[in-house]
């Protein structure tokens, strides 16, 4: 009951808090306004006991459906379905699903990802049997407000990620106080909580724990206890993650002289960046060259899984348009309790208006937020599908490097693996682990990787809820020290080719040395004679331009090279020495011409 009654307080705190919306106050008498009625306290309201349209015969954990108010001055009420777990709900951790977009809806993981339920047709749904309900207690949040099942009047969304933020904390108090099972009474310390997500998830995560964190500095007669993150394709550092030339070049779709070209560009985006305009047109072309260049005739390169072209990205997954009608099918929606119905409250998938309001902020960063929770001891899993080219691994790879933590150096040094599901053959995927920080790259799967990887995604889930390692085999390959710069996998490829060049390039002029000594021996004429032949000799050089200038002499000529002199006034060890200068001279241009391409690839 005290519990209850300080969840209460902090609420109604939370809410009275100055409009997050501002700019959109509405113009209307209060004492005409309507209120949207306040949400029940009790769980049991909200339990979903018979859902329409569910082809099953295994018994259901229990779930619930409803809202909780964040705002009461814009009647804004975010949208939550709980599932408990399939054994021992009571000591479980409770994992947080939330979807990316910004405003899509986080049904979308539900149905088509991770939630215990598959969408069959329009108006029915079977069990995933790769449901994360079976490793957690997992709840699936609709925010921002306006997004998916989540409601709001006057277009009151939250123009920014910390408005977002604090609506997210002003959930969870409403939801702790509708469901205290997942607040030890005696502690006032909730369960572990694993806040999941992808894709703008990498902005919200970092910034919902950052507001928590100093919620809980200033409210520790409450703790929120987060005590672990996983992020999925996530959108983290924008100015390491804008640039996909080389990620495009690296599978084939454009030229190393292309991605050139594009990292050349990129410089506009970083300079937009650095004068605070976070939503440039030139951070978007470097993207939309590449999709624009590898184009067909009436479909498009799937940027969420390369290996696939669509006539339309919001038609991705296939079964994404069945969502919608589901979600507006009245049996089904009448079957979840305090629901509105299809009239009042049509559902899409994602809220374009939401999107516009928060695009603005396309180009935050929230690495710094990363660091900030690895430094305060969360752990984090960082996990990317491979076929994914809108937040792909090889991004996610260099911005890890960049964060700052006190675990960096050993994450950087820690050595790669391979992780393996039981009865699978292939690999699920590819991990690094040091510190409280894991990458995981997961083999087969794009930008959602529960729907394209099911069962590893449900492994890697349980592995970590667990504390389990990914170390399944060891890699033959030993890792060398990584580069925090961004462009890490360019400059160790440069590190590693100039070296090896450099020994090719030594090799080459000894060797070049010593056959043009001993061809200057035997073959050069000794009285001065020269070749009557009359035919042409070329020699070429790369210019930057990646092209080759070709010069043309006549062999007639050479008797008037200033270096070589007249033979006569030559002997037989001057003429070894000129000739070992000379290919020595070639040598050094050959390898100094191959240093500078390699210093760009």
């Amino acid at each position: 009951m005290l519990l209850s009654a300080l969840l209460w307080v902090m609420v109604q705190a939370a809410r009275v808090v100055p409009p997050l919306h501002g700019e959109v106050q509405p113009i209307l008498e209060s004492e005409t306004r309507r209120r949207v009625q306040s949400p029940p306290l009790n769980s049991e309201d909200d339990r979903v006991h018979n859902l329409v349209g569910l082809e099953s015969t295994t018994p259901m954990s229990p779930h619930y459906a409803g809202y909780i108010n964040v705002d009461a001055t814009n009647d804004a009420d975010i949208f939550y379905w709980l599932f408990e777990a399939t054994e021992s709900a009571a000591t479980q951790p409770l994992v947080i699903w939330l979807q990316g977009g910004p405003g899509c809806s986080s049904l979308v993981g539900l149905f088509l990802e991770c939630g215990p339920f598959r969408i069959v047709n329009e108006s029915t749904v079977t069990m995933n049997p790769f449901g994360w309900h079976k490793a957690a207690n997992i709840l699936f949040v609709d925010q921002p407000v306006g997004t998916g099942m989540s409601r709001v009047k006057y277009e009151a969304f939250p123009p920014s990620g910390k408005a977002v933020a604090a609506h997210f904390y002003t959930f969870l108090l409403g939801f702790l106080r509708r469901h205290p099972e997942y607040v030890d009474a005696a502690t006032n310390e909730t369960r572990p909580i694993y806040l999941f997500g992808e894709s703008h998830a990498g902005r919200w995560i970092p910034q919902f724990h950052t507001h928590i964190a100093a919620a809980n500095a200033d409210h520790p007669a409450l703790h929120i206890r987060i005590d672990g993150v996983g992020i999925g394709n996530g959108w983290i550092h924008p100015p390491i993650q804008y640039d996909y030339s080389a990620f495009a070049h690296g599978h084939g779709l454009i030229s190393l002289a292309q991605r050139h070209t594009l990292q050349h560009d990129y410089q506009q985006c970083l300079a937009a960046i650095d004068a605070g305009n976070l939503n440039a047109r030139a951070c978007f072309r470097n993207l939309d060259n590449v999709l624009g260049s590898v184009g067909g005739d009436t479909q498009r390169l799937n940027v969420f899984d390369m290996r696939a072209y669509v006539t339309e990205m919001s038609q991705y997954p296939p079964q994404k348009p069945l969502l919608r009608l589901l979600m507006n099918h009245a049996p089904f929606r009448a079957s979840l309790p305090t629901m509105p119905s299809v009239a009042d409250l049509a559902f899409d998938e994602c809220n374009a208006q939401v999107y516009r309001t928060l695009q603005g902020e396309d180009g935050v960063s929230t690495l710094s937020d990363v660091g900030a929770m690895l430094a305060a001891g969360v752990r984090v899993l960082v996990y990317n599908g491979q076929w994914d080219m809108m937040c792909h691994a090889l991004g996610t790879e260099a911005l890890l490097l960049q964060a700052d933590w006190p675990g960096a150096d050993a994450y950087r040094r820690a050595a790669r693996v391979t992780w393996r599901v039981p009865g699978m053959d292939p690999p699920a995927g590819f991990a690094q682990s040091g510190g409280n920080l894991t990458f995981v790259v997961v083999r087969d799967a794009g930008h959602l990787v529960p729907y394209n990887a099911p069962a590893a995604a449900l492994d890697m889930v349980t592995r970590f809820l667990k504390r389990q390692s990914f170390h399944d085999d060891a890699q033959m390959i030993a890792p060398r020290e990584a580069s925090d710069d961004g462009r890490a996998c360019n400059m160790t490829l440069t590190k590693g080719l100039s070296s090896a060049m450099w020994a090719v390039g030594v090799g080459v002029a000894l060797a070049s040395a010593v056959v043009g000594a001993l061809v200057a021996m035997l073959c050069l004429p000794r009285q001065g004679a020269s070749s009557s032949s009359g035919r042409k000799s070329h020699a070429s050089i790369a210019t930057d331009d990646d092209e080759e200038e070709v010069f043309e002499y006549d062999d007639e000529d050479e008797d008037e090279d200033p270096e070589w002199g007249d033979d006569d006034d030559r002997d037989d060890g001057e003429m070894v020495e000129l000739a070992a200068r000379h290919a020595t001279d070639t040598s050094k241009k050959r390898r100094v011409q191959v240093h500078t391409d390699a210093a760009t690839v």
